[in-house]
């Protein structure tokens, strides 16, 4: 027979753990609500401009913020200023949540055993395909990833998503988190 204490203790962690599982499906429903207003964008305007947006519970508002700093940058340099976003924001008493990004890219396709380091950047490979990336990764670290192929023609753009993409680590967005939990 289970003890009171023993009992709590399990009510609790049950408690906690459908917590998170909220938590991570209504920042998942954020990250889909940004895809699809960033989508739309793209689709209207033939365009989008690197774009940041960060997602607060305390306040469970979403600010967006134009990010052209972001595309001139080079990686390193990317990771380094939203590593100093990330400080900002903490040091401004932000409550931030999730960190979400939405760019145009090139992409390229290798087969599993290819050594990249001898490969092209994607955007000087020949074979390269333009896509529409969005990520995402929440303060406790889960990453969420699509990608879409953009494919126009003289009249009109059509996005076509890639399936099975995952991805290991976002080193763009977790700057963000180390500066913002550094503080």
């Amino acid at each position: 027979m289970l003890s009171m204490k023993r009992l709590v203790e399990v009510v609790e962690r049950t408690a906690s753990q459908n917590h998170a599982k909220k938590m991570t499906q209504d920042l998942k429903n954020r990250f889909e609500e940004f895809k699809n207003v960033s989508k739309k964008l793209f689709l209207d305007d033939k365009a989008l401009s690197p774009t940041a947006a960060f997602y607060g519970s305390q306040n469970e508002k979403t600010h967006i913020y134009y990010a052209p700093f972001l595309s001139q940058a080079i990686m390193n340099r990317r990771q380094q200023l939203l590593y100093i976003l990330g400080g900002e924001m903490k040091n401004q008493g932000t409550d931030i949540e999730l960190i979400m990004f939405a760019s145009e890219a090139w992409s390229t396709t290798h087969e599993k055993d290819t050594d990249i380091s001898k490969v092209a950047r994607p955007s000087q490979d020949p074979n390269k395909a333009e896509v529409l990336t969005f990520s995402a990764i929440t303060k406790d670290g889960t990453n969420f990833f699509n990608v879409y192929d953009i494919k126009r023609s003289d009249k009109e753009v059509e996005l076509i998503e890639r399936k099975g993409i995952k991805i290991q680590q976002n080193f763009l967005l977790s700057s963000f988190w180390k500066g913002y939990l550094a503080l």
